[in-house]
C-alpha cells in the first residue's frame, strides 16, 4: 500500500519536502566500488549529538544539577528526569527520521535513511534502527555500532541498520538546507547561556571565616547545623562548621582539631598509614569502604591526604570526599559528603571550598611544628600576643590563682564552651575560636571568674553578647566607660548568692568578669577589672 501524501503549502507534499534519493541501480549497491560514507555519517552523528548535549544542559539547568567550576562544567540529571532525557533523544531521532528521514546532522550533510528497495523507510523500520541506538551506543559513543559499521563495507550499516533493514545514502541536494542550522542554534546557544548564567552565578559566592581561616562555598547555601563524619575526637577538635544545600545527607563539614605530634611533608608518609586504617575501620562501621586515596595534595599550602569513601547513614547511601591537611600542631578537615542526586553540585562545591581555603595571619601563628603547644596564662610567665591567656587580667590585690580543682584555669575549646553555655552545638554556629577561663579567689572565700571569648568575626562576638542571659533575675545598666559594656546586678539573694558582672566585647572577644557575693550590693572591683581587662585586650 502507499503511503498518503499531506499536502503542504504551494502543493508541494511532506514526502516531497524530505531530500530526493539520489536514483541509483539496485545492483549499485553491491558493487565494490560504491561511495563510502563513514566519513559524513560520523560528522553527522556528531552534529545530533551536539544537538542532545544542549537538550541536557536545558534540562539539567532546568531540573537537575548544572555547574561552572575551575573552567569545567558538569551536568547531571536523575531518577525520572533521566529516563525523561532518554525518551527525548530516541523521540529526536525517531520523529525525524520517521518524518523526513533526516535528523538535522543529515539534513545538513546531505544524507537520508533509505528502507528496503533504497525507498522511504517505513515507520517500523525507524522504530527498530531508532531503539537499537541505545545497544549501538554501548560501551561508550556508538562503539559498538562503529565497529559494525566497520564490518559491513562500503555499506556502512552499524546494527540497527541491520536489524531494521535500512541504510543510509546521499540525498540529492535540496533549497534551503541551511535552515536546519536555526534548530540547531538555538538549542546550542541557550545551552551556551546558561551555562554562562551558572558561571556568572558560581562567581557569586559565600564566605565562611572561622578559626582564623576563610574559605568560599556557593552562593545558594547556607550554614547548617547538621554535622557528618568528624576528623577527630571531641576533646582534641578546635572548632567546626558545616554548610550545604539544605537537603539531609548533602554538606561540607570544615573542622579543625588538635594535631600531636605534628604533621609536616617530611613525616606525612609515616602518619598516612595510621590514618588510612582509622579510616578503613570506619567506613566499614558505616556499611562502607574506601574507594580512593589516600591521595597526597596540597591545601593552602600545607601537606595533605585525599580520600573517597563510602557509607550508610538513615538508611540512605552516600559518598564522601575527605581532605585532611596540616599545620604543624594543628589539622583541618574537610568532609564533602553527598549522594547520588546532590554528586555533580557538591564535588563542585568541595573543589571551591578546598581551593579557597586560606589561612588568616591568626590560624598560623597559632602552629609551632617544632614543639608542643602551650598557651601562656597569668599563671605559667608566659606572654603572647597570639593567645588569649596572656592576655587576662592578673589578680586584684587580695586576690591569687584559685587552687581549688574543681574551678580550673586555663585554655577552653570548643566542646568546652558548648558545656559553659550548657546547650547545644553553639560554638559551631557562633564561630568560635577558642577560649580562656581563669579564677581568683581570697581567703574570705570570695571568687573572681574572668573569661574570654574569641570568635571568627566582630558579628559573631556581638550576636553571643546580645543572647547571653545572665543566671536569675538581674539589673543591667550600660558601663559607663566600656563601648556596649553591660553591667549586672542579682536582684535577689538565691540560696545565699548573687551574681555581679560585667560582659563586653572588644573586637572579635568577648569577655566576662563575674563575682558571686553574699548580698546584691554592687562589687565596684569587678567593674574596675572590666575595664582593665578591656584595655588589655
Amino acid at each position: 500500500m502507499s503511503e498518503p501524501s499531506v499536502p503542504q503549502a504551494g502543493g508541494e507534499s511532506l514526502a516531497s519536502a524530505a531530500s530526493p534519493v539520489l536514483p541509483l541501480p539496485a545492483a549499485e549497491s553491491l558493487l565494490p566500488g560504491r561511495e563510502d560514507l563513514l566519513g559524513l555519517r560520523i560528522a553527522a552523528a556528531l552534529i545530533d549529538l551536539a544537538v542532545l548535549a544542549g537538550l541536557l544542559v536545558i534540562l539539567s539547568a532546568a531540573v537537575g544539577q548544572a555547574s561552572v567550576s575551575g573552567g569545567g562544567f558538569s551536568v547531571s540529571v536523575s531518577g525520572a528526569w533521566a529516563a525523561v532525557f532518554l525518551a527525548v533523544a530516541l523521540l529526536y531521532y525517531f520523529a525525524l527520521e520517521a518524518w523526513i528521514g533526516q535528523t538535522l546532522g543529515k539534513r545538513l550533510l546531505g544524507l537520508r535513511v533509505l528502507g528496503v528497495g533504497e525507498t522511504r523507510p517505513s515507520v517500523r523500520a525507524v522504530a527498530v534502527r531508532t531503539l537499537l541506538r541505545i545497544v549501538d551506543w554501548l560501551p561508550l559513543l556508538y562503539l559498538a555500532g562503529f565497529i559494525t559499521m566497520l564490518a559491513t563495507g562500503t555499506r556502512r550499516q552499524r546494527i540497527g541498520d541491520l536489524v531494521g533493514h535500512t541504510e543510509v545514502a546521499r540525498a540529492l541536494p535540496v533549497r534551503h538546507r541551511g535552515l536546519a542550522l536555526v534548530p540547531l542554534a538555538v538549542v546550542l546557544l541557550a545551552a551556551v547561556g546558561l551555562l554562562v548564567y551558572r558561571s556568572a552565578s558560581a562567581g557569586t559566592t559565600l564566605t565562611d571565616r572561622v578559626g582564623g581561616v576563610s574559605f568560599d562555598y556557593p552562593a545558594g547555601w547556607g550554614i547548617e547545623s547538621a554535622h557528618s563524619e568528624t576528623g577527630s575526637s571531641e576533646e582534641n577538635k578546635l572548632w567546626t562548621t558545616t554548610v550545604g544545600p539544605g537537603t539531609q545527607h548533602d554538606m561540607i563539614v570544615v573542622e579543625a582539631f588538635r594535631q600531636n605530634p605534628p604533621v609536616t611533608a617530611a613525616n606525612l608518609g609515616a602518619f598516612t598509614r595510621g590514618l588510612q586504617a582509622d579510616i578503613q575501620q570506619g567506613t566499614a562501621r558505616a556499611g562502607g569502604g574506601v574507594q580512593a586515596g589516600p591521595e597526597k595534595i596540597t591545601m593552602a599550602g600545607m601537606p595533605g591526604l585525599r580520600f573517597r569513601v563510602t557509607g550508610i547513614t538513615h538508611g540512605s547511601r552516600y559518598t564522601s570526599i575527605r581532605v585532611y591537611a596540616f599545620n604543624g600542631t594543628t589539622g583541618y578537615f574537610v568532609n564533602c559528603q553527598y549522594t547520588s542526586a546532590r554528586a555533580a553540585e557538591v564535588t563542585s562545591a568541595c573543589d571551591q571550598v578546598v581551593g579557597s581555603f586560606h589561612l588568616g595571619q591568626a590560624a598560623t601563628a597559632q602552629n609551632n611544628p617544632q614543639a608542643p603547644h602551650q598557651e601562656s596564662g597569668p599563671g605559667n610567665g608566659n606572654s603572647s600576643n597570639g593567645n588569649l591567656g596572656a592576655k587576662v587580667v592578673p589578680a586584684p590585690p587580695g586576690f591569687a590563682l584559685s587552687q581549688d580543682p574543681s574551678e580550673h584555669s586555663g585554655p577552653m575549646n570548643a566542646a568546652g564552651f558548648n558545656r559553659y553555655m550548657g546547650s547545644g552545638n553553639l560554638a559551631a554556629g557562633l564561630h568560635f575560636i577558642r577560649g580562656y577561663d581563669v579564677f581568683y579567689d581570697n581567703p574570705g572565700g570570695d571568687i573572681i571568674e574572668v573569661t574570654l571569648f574569641q570568635f571568627a568575626t566582630q558579628n559573631d562576638a556581638s550576636d553571643f553578647a546580645a543572647n547571653w542571659v545572665p543566671g536569675g533575675p538581674v539589673t543591667s545598666k550600660t558601663d559607663p566607660v566600656i563601648p556596649s559594656g553591660t553591667d549586672f546586678d542579682s536582684k535577689t539573694v538565691d540560696q545565699g548568692s548573687a551574681d555581679h558582672g560585667v560582659i563586653a566585647i572588644k573586637g572579635n572577644v568577648a569577655f566576662m568578669i563575674d563575682d558571686v557575693t553574699s548580698t546584691t550590693a554592687p562589687v565596684p572591683l569587678v567593674e574596675t577589672m572590666a575595664r582593665q581587662q578591656y584595655a588589655a585586650l
